[in-house]
């Protein structure tokens, strides 16, 4: 148990709004909170409705809506949720809803001010990284913004151009089916040869991570992708015998064989094969760059990971 709650402590410290706090603060916020279990549907908070409490998800998946009903972000253990509005005291902008059973740990705001109130160092480090969160987020949003301008303009063109692609292969694909079926063959069947085909041509995907509700994500995420999973280590390099991946996507912190042996004998067995390395206790400054293509904390920006799947398989093409 004390094993648990010292890796729990050091996990949180990884979350912004924890940064560069003693495991004794750490600890001390913790100690504050109450677990709540959700079931899958269950509604965590709601879009307009008071900051009272901030929550950290331990387990499960989140799913982030607009008071439109916009999806805007899924959140993956381990992260913190509600924290900005708890400090501000502005009501909830989004309506946070359980995508599958999580476990989350409350912290209501009233006890949160009376520990930072208590604490003037604790009050000093957390305004600290508040400050430096929503600086980040300015300039996060102002990159995003000259990209998305150019984004528009580049997707427009391209847009143009797709259209005019798809239509000829619309065209191809029919004649070859009318050709098919003129020649005595069925089109049903040329359908799913067809379909065969393209799954065939999919690029195979491996995740390799003990949690399950990290390989559905990979899974979801990665939909245009034959994606396989393995629990560990061991077990992916047994799956290896069946079909070999064109890239891996693995955790580093896993029983029987951890994500860097892993990565280790998949670089002597498959030099060029793309490793990516994801986790939540693990910061990239804290393994072997050389041994992984790239490498995300946890919970990932889907956007981000999807990204950096893509660039390693056209990498792999080229």
């Amino acid at each position: 148990m004390a094993d648990k709650s010292k890796l729990l402590i050091k996990t949180l410290k990884k979350i912004p709004i924890f940064d560069a706090l003693p495991p004794s603060q750490v600890k001390r916020l913790v100690s504050l909170c109450e677990p709540r279990e959700l079931a899958e549907g269950d509604i965590l908070c709601h879009s307009g409705t008071p900051s009272d409490e901030m929550y950290i998800l331990l387990a499960g998946e989140l799913s982030v809506t607009t008071k439109e009903g916009a999806h805007v972000a899924t959140l993956t253990p381990v992260t913190t949720v509600g924290e900005m509005g708890v400090i501000t005291g502005q009501p909830r902008s989004a309506t946070v809803t359980a995508l599958r059973a999580s476990r989350t740990l409350v912290l209501k705001r009233e006890l949160f001010e009376a520990a930072i109130e208590e604490d003037k160092a604790l009050n000093s480090r957390v305004m600290r990284n508040f400050i430096e969160i929503l600086a980040q987020r300015v300039g996060d949003d102002n990159i995003r913004l000259r990209e998305f301008e150019q984004q528009v303009q580049q997707a427009a063109a391209e847009s143009r151009g797709m259209e005019g692609r798809l239509r000829q292969q619309e065209r191809r694909t029919e004649l070859a089916l009318n050709l098919l079926v003129a020649s005595g063959g069925e089109r049903d069947e040329a359908m799913a040869r067809m379909d065969e085909q393209m799954h065939a041509q999919a690029p195979r995907v491996l995740v390799v991570d003990d949690e399950p509700d990290f390989r559905d994500l990979v899974r979801r995420t990665l939909s245009y992708c034959t994606v396989s999973e393995a629990s560990d280590g061991e077990h992916a390099l047994a799956s290896l015998e069946q079909v070999v991946p064109d890239l891996v996507v693995t955790d580093i912190r896993m029983p029987q064989m951890d994500g860097i042996e892993l990565a280790a004998n998949l670089r002597q067995r498959y030099p060029r094969m793309p490793v990516l390395g994801v986790s939540g206790f693990v910061g990239p400054d804290e393994v072997d760059q050389d041994a992984f293509q790239g490498f995300l904390n946890k919970p990932i920006a889907v956007g981000e990971f999807r990204a950096l799947v893509e660039e390693a398989l056209a990498e792999l093409d080229a």
